[in-house]
C-alpha cells in the first residue's frame, strides 16, 4: 500500500463514479503510482487481467478512503496488497494494520502477500485470491487480513 502526502490530503473527496469507493486521494496520485509498479506487482497485474475473462474485475493502485492500494475487485470488495521487505518492520506492521481496520470499516477484504511469495510461487497467490473471490461471506464480514489468507473473526 503506498502512502499519501499531506497536501494530496488536503484536497477534497473524489466522487463516487462507476462504483469506485470515495477517496480523498487524487486520481493522479494513483496514475502515478500505476506507473511505477514493483515487478512483483506487474507480475501479479498481467495474471489479474486474466480473470476478466471469469468475470472478475481488478483494478490496480486504486484510492480507497485516505491511501492507495495494490489491487482491488470491487464487485468483491477485496483489497489485495504486495508487501516488499519494508513492511516487516513494527512501524509498519503498525500501520499496515491500521489501514487494513479502516478497509474493513468500509467493507473490504484485505489479503497481503510478500514479494518473495509472488517470485516463488506466483499461481498458488492467484489462486489463493481466486479462492477468496469464491467464498460465500459477505463483503465486509471477512476478518483480519493475513499474509495470503482471510480469517474468518471470532
Amino acid at each position: 500500500m503506498n502512502d499519501v502526502s499531506l497536501s494530496d490530503l488536503m484536497q477534497p473527496p473524489q466522487r463516487i463514479a462507476r462504483g469506485r469507493p470515495a477517496s480523498s486521494v487524487p486520481v493522479r496520485v494513483a496514475r502515478g503510482l500505476r506507473k511505477r509498479m514493483t515487478p512483483q506487482e506487474v507480475k501479479l497485474w498481467v495474471k489479474l487481467r486474466e480473470q476478466r475473462v471469469n468475470g472478475l474485475h481488478f483494478r490496480r493502485q486504486v484510492p480507497i478512503g485516505r491511501c492507495v492500494v495494490d489491487f482491488a475487485c470491487l464487485k468483491h470488495r477485496l483489497v489485495v496488497e504486495v508487501d516488499g521487505g519494508q513492511h516487516s518492520f513494527d512501524n509498519a506492521v503498525a500501520a499496515d494494520g491500521s489501514r487494513d481496520q479502516t478497509l474493513k470499516s468500509l467493507g473490504f477484504r484485505v489479503q497481503r502477500f510478500w514479494n518473495a511469495e509472488l517470485d516463488s510461487d506466483l499461481d498458488g497467490v492467484v489462486e489463493t485470491i481466486l479462492a477468496t473471490t469464491r467464498l460465500s461471506l459477505p463483503a465486509g464480514e471477512g476478518g483480519r487480513a493475513e499474509r495470503g489468507r482471510v480469517w474468518e473473526s471470532p
